[in-house]
């Protein structure tokens, strides 16, 4: 449930919007490393082909081990890779794969490190890992990744 807000009072105008949260599990690109990360992205309003595709091109060019890629809605995806770059590259590499949600980014510069959500989203069915990309190995992002809680809208 969210509202928007707009409210002209002589020359100011008022905007924004009021909207019920959810406390989400997710992801962090921190590394034990200062300044280095692991490769994370969010897409939003993209085909699961075009996500694949902008991924294999990115590994490609970056050298990225893999990507593995989850959803738990059509053309809502999530993907991280094991590969550790510094913040600099991770940046360069979200914004040149195209299709990433550009909120994403914003949050991601803003905070200083990427996060994307893995728990399950009110009224979502569960978030499945539905493709890989590369050769990425499970076990070692298991042991490796880090785990933070934050809130989203529902």
């Amino acid at each position: 449930m969210k509202y928007t807000i707009r409210y002209k009072w002589w020359k100011i105008l008022i905007y924004g919007f009021i909207t019920t949260t959810q406390r989400c599990k997710g992801i962090t690109s921190k590394t034990d490393r200062e300044n280095y990360h692991y490769v994370l992205w969010d897409f939003d309003n993209t085909p699961l082909y075009n996500v694949k595709e902008q991924l294999e091109m990115i590994c490609m060019k970056y050298n990225l081990i893999g990507a593995v890629i989850f959803s738990d809605k059509e053309n809502s995806y999530r993907a991280f890779s094991e590969t550790v770059v510094d913040y600099k590259t991770l940046l360069k590499i979200i914004l040149e794969t195209e299709y990433v949600d550009r909120m994403f980014f914003k949050w991601t510069v803003k905070r200083g490190y990427a996060t994307i959500r893995i728990s399950n989203k009110k009224n979502r069915p569960d978030n499945n890992i539905i493709a890989i990309v590369g050769r990425p190995s499970l076990e070692y992002v298991k042991e490796k990744l880090k785990f933070v809680e934050y809130d989203t809208d529902e």
